[in-house]
This record gives C-alpha cells, structure tokens and sequence, in this order.
C-alpha cells in the first residue's frame, strides 16, 4: 500500500500538528518528508501514461518504490517517537 502523507493525515488529523512540528523543528524529519514527496511525484509521474518522456525502467521504478519505503518506514518511527499514536 501506497504510504500517502496527505490521506495519511486526513485519517489521522491528531497528527497532523505533530507532523507539522517535527517539520518545523526537526530538519531531519523536514528533509525526509521532502524527499518523501519528491520521490512520490517522481513515482507518480513515470507510472502516468499522460506524461511523456517520463518513463522509467522497472528496476529503476522498484528501487524508488523501495526508497520511499524506507523513508516512509523512518518518518513513522519518528512520529512514534514524538508520542504519535500510530
């Protein structure tokens, strides 16, 4: 399942202001929810038919699909971290 911020925190609006706070505090976390959008946009992108010139070999596709993954992974432990209910 596709890990979106936006639908993530539209079922969760309590952590909403969490992420908005470790955003604004944390660079760390900033820079991980940046490269978070960037490589979902990225993603989106190759995966649309409507977008030409935009095509990605599969492998490469896999390993940025791997990569949010990750970044997902550490944007969770450290909204657990913060007192996140997740």
């Amino acid at each position: 399942m596709q890990f979106d911020v936006r639908r993530f925190l539209a079922d969760h609006p309590a952590v909403q202001s969490l992420i908005e706070e470790l955003e604004a505090k944390n660079a760390h976390f900033a820079k991980l929810l940046q490269s978070y959008y960037d490589i979902s946009h990225e993603i989106g992108r190759a995966d649309s038919d409507d977008v030409p010139g935009e095509a990605m070999e599969d492998l490469a596709l896999d390993q940025k699909k791997k990569e949010r993954l990750a970044i997902k992974d550490e944007l969770i432990e450290m909204l657990k971290k913060a007192g996140a209910d997740l």
